[in-house]
């Protein structure tokens, strides 16, 4: 990996961003070094051929530090991220409710992106985490979940009854939820630890 003495601010700020998302483990290495060389591109006194270098250099230690430390991690008990995987796939299955993590960068672009991300046209709401919720989870162990949830439009479905199915599925898969009913609120799910195995690939 660069070394913190050798960096530019530009590479300081690429490998915090590379940190978080490798940890997530919603990103396969492929697509990190791919996103880290468009963040080193930003200074224009890099080539290209250097950005791509760089992002080797940065990400790869990253991950295969990732990949030594899940191979600790108990085989016999789910993390809360293979509770969530549970939770949004019976969601989006049984309960014709898209449910999707890591979804868009935020919950505006969430929200008007959800209704073009569903495979069944009678869906009758929607569940979703965002990007800068993740990075928040992974960066602050103990963080809470925000998840949001909505209805689309001439449906008939009533936002309230699209959250307690929310909220039951992610209970029923054992992961601690915090909602007082109202729909203006986000359900929170508490996070101790963020824990999701890495997108292996064929080997850059």
């Amino acid at each position: 990996m660069v070394t913190s003495s050798a960096m530019s601010d530009n590479q300081a700020y690429a490998t915090e961003i590379a940190r978080w998302r490798v940890k997530s483990g919603f990103w396969p290495l492929g697509d990190l070094i791919a996103s880290t060389v468009e963040v080193l591109e930003f200074d224009k006194n890099i080539t290209s051929k250097e950005a791509k270098s760089l992002a080797r250099q940065i990400i790869i230690p990253l991950w295969n530090q990732q990949l030594a430390a899940q191979q600790s991690w108990p085989q016999d008990e789910r993390t809360i991220a293979e509770k969530f995987a549970a939770a949004f796939e019976s969601l989006d299955k049984n309960h014709r409710i898209p449910a999707r993590m890591n979804f868009t960068c935020c919950r505006t672009c969430g929200v008007s992106e959800i209704g073009m991300d569903r495979d069944e046209e009678d869906a009758v709401g929607y569940v979703f985490f965002h990007e800068q919720t993740t990075q928040c989870f992974v960066q602050y162990p103990g963080a809470t979940v925000m998840v949001y949830y909505g209805t689309f439009p001439g449906r008939g479905a009533e936002c309230l009854d699209v959250a307690n199915t929310v909220v039951q599925a992610l209970e029923g898969e054992g992961l601690s939820v915090k909602w007082n009913g109202d729909t203006a609120k986000a359900i929170e799910v508490d996070c101790d630890e963020w824990r999701k195995r890495l997108i292996e690939e064929k080997t850059i």
